[in-house]
């Protein structure tokens, strides 16, 4: 074989091996319902290669049955990604606790032998959930974890379950979402069945796929959560998801969501008793149509203007509207009442009585240094 059908023949099995998975993933059944929901969502990167991965299921008929080593604790996959198999605790979901003391020197706690004196003196928790190929240091943890220790008392967890959700494994992430969310609600039940905290003082902050993990801790948790911020929470393999399986106004007694992606990462639809849209109207976020990826810094400005609405001493406010055609030509009546967007989302609102939408105009401003919203719309959920 001469060398030119040689270089033919590598350059081909690096391109199979590129874009093809693993025959017993792709036979999950569970993989199996997420892409037939998704052959109907709207096209993404990410989704345009599931259904590149459906397109090619046909090729795998016929072989092995899907079944995992028992003695390992994950199925492995195309380039070192896996599907985590058994139960909580888990070594690839870890909880590391700061305060105003340890911000530096954060504690890892072990959800199955918690200590109250870390908990002393009593306050509010905030658990603060990555999205895909995050880590403890990754948004949201980099803005609002600092924000919240400069100006608040609060105890702040930041989960890290990296491992679980590395880059290019999105498939997969999705289907270590439910582990995820039992080793979190089985953390949050032992605090609280053990009187360490208060349900009432607990408030968990999702981005992007945090959000959806968020979402489904609910179905693990013992009693009802409190609080659960969204911060845009991602669509690929949401868009149609049920109830149980992505985030939702159920889920807590409040549920706050951010949208800033809508188009492209982060779901449309709203997810929780009130839904802000910043800078809907206006397409990419303010500072974003110069990035070189505007999507991705779109994604990533929920977390932003939330730490912002920490740090502001004035605050996000925003005007009501009654419908969606005042505020489309910027025609909100300045007679109406005020909202505030954020970690202090206004107490009108905190209530989770009557489930709104807002669409949010900042004058093309991003975020920094707290602004006066130009415009809040408000109208009944779909």
């Amino acid at each position: 074989m001469n060398k030119g059908v040689i270089d033919h023949v590598k350059v081909k099995n690096q391109q199979q091996e590129q874009y093809s998975l693993d025959k017993k993933q792709i036979d999950s059944p569970v993989v199996e319902n997420i892409l037939a929901r998704v052959r109907s969502c709207p096209t993404s990167g990410s989704q345009r290669r599931s259904q590149e991965i459906a397109r090619r299921r046909q090729e795998w008929i016929g072989g092995e049955e899907f079944s995992p080593n028992p003695e390992s604790h994950f199925v492995q996959t195309l380039r070192g990604c896996f599907v985590a198999q058994g139960d909580c605790p888990n070594k690839n979901v870890t909880f590391w606790l700061y305060s105003k003391e340890t911000r530096n020197n954060p504690k890892l706690l072990d959800p199955l032998d918690l200590d109250p004196k870390d908990f002393l003196p009593k306050q509010k928790v905030i658990i603060l959930l990555h999205g895909y190929s995050g880590h403890r240091d990754y948004a949201p943890n980099t803005s609002i974890r600092p924000a919240l220790l400069d100006n608040e008392f609060v105890y702040v967890i930041s989960i890290d379950y990296g491992p679980l959700v590395r880059e290019p494994c999105f498939p997969q992430s999705i289907l270590n979402a439910p582990l995820v969310s039992k080793c979190l609600a089985q953390l949050i039940n032992n605090l609280v069945d053990s009187g360490i905290v208060e349900n009432d003082l607990l408030h968990i902050i999702g981005f992007s796929l945090g959000s959806q993990v968020a979402g489904q801790t609910a179905n693990y948790v013992k009693q009802k959560l409190h609080r659960i911020t969204g911060l845009d929470p991602a669509k690929p393999f949401f868009a149609l998801a049920i109830s149980g399986e992505r985030l939702d106004a159920e889920d807590a007694d409040f549920v706050d969501v951010i949208h800033t992606d809508p188009p492209e990462r982060g779901v449309l639809k709203p997810a929780g008793h009130v839904d802000f849209y910043p800078n809907f109207r206006v397409g990419d976020q303010p500072g974003c149509e110069r990035e070189e990826d505007p999507g991705s810094c779109n994604h990533n400005r929920a977390p932003e203007f939330y730490a912002e609405s920490i740090n502001s001493k004035l605050g996000f406010w925003g005007i009501r509207c009654h419908n969606l055609l005042p505020h489309v030509f910027g025609r909100c009546a300045a007679g109406q009442s005020q909202a505030l967007m954020g970690y202090y989302v206004s107490p009108i609102f905190n209530e989770a009585a009557s489930g709104v939408e807002f669409e949010v105009e900042w004058d093309k401003v991003a975020p920094s240094g707290a602004q006066m919203l130009h415009c809040i719309h408000i109208y009944p959920p779909v």
